[in-house]
């Protein structure tokens, strides 16, 4: 009985979306940290503090340094607040231009909410950072699980709508090639900008 001929699955054409993949993820992460910090930012004007410095450097934690600092709670929640809320907004706005590059921003609104969403729910568990700061400012426990645990499961159901593999399945190899060259270039010069500024925040 003849069953036919199965075509083998090529190893090689794997490799363009894992750096893709790769890639992206060091992209979300290098441009989610300057969203989050941007809330710090515009809560400390907005209340009449004065940022003295933003910490911004690809292989360390972000941080914004604020003194006189007259609403440190609002400043604080700024920062998770602006970091989810902004790159939701560019998405569903570019989204409804239908211009192209609308998956790439789908998957960074998604990664933001997961990454805040768990900068603040593991905040019960192991305090650091904003969510220590939070905790001493007399944020219940039970806050930070309610307000962080919400956002990672709105995460992940905007991740889920692309499908098992993120939407990157469907990609043919030439595209995925394209977009991978361009993922790594781009954590190139995000990385180099973030070295520019806190170089420029940190000058006397």
């Amino acid at each position: 009985m003849n069953c036919g001929s199965r075509t083998s699955p090529n190893p090689s054409a794997a490799i363009p979306k894992a750096v893709l993949l790769i890639a992206s993820l060091l992209n979300y992460w290098l441009l989610m940290m300057p969203l989050h910090e941007l809330g710090h930012v515009l809560h400390a004007i907005a209340s009449g503090g004065h940022v003295t410095r933003v910490v911004l450097h690809p292989l360390a934690f972000s941080r914004t340094d604020v003194s006189p600092n007259p609403a440190p709670l609002a400043v604080v929640w700024g920062g998770p607040l602006w970091g989810t809320v902004l790159p939701l907004g560019i998405w569903l706005v570019w989204k409804s231009t239908r211009l192209p590059g609308v998956k790439w921003l789908q998957r960074l609104a998604a990664f933001c909410c997961i990454a805040n969403g768990l900068y603040i729910a593991s905040g019960a568990v192991i305090p650091a950072g904003d969510t220590e700061d939070l905790l001493r400012l007399g944020v219940p426990v039970w806050v930070l699980i309610a307000s962080g645990v919400p956002v990672v499961a709105i995460g992940f159901w905007i991740a889920h709508r692309m499908g098992r593999h993120v939407g990157l399945a469907e990609l043919p190899p030439r595209t995925a090639r394209i977009n991978a060259f361009l993922a790594s270039t781009g954590v190139a010069i995000t990385a180099a900008a973030m070295l520019a500024v806190n170089r420029l925040t940190s000058s006397p």
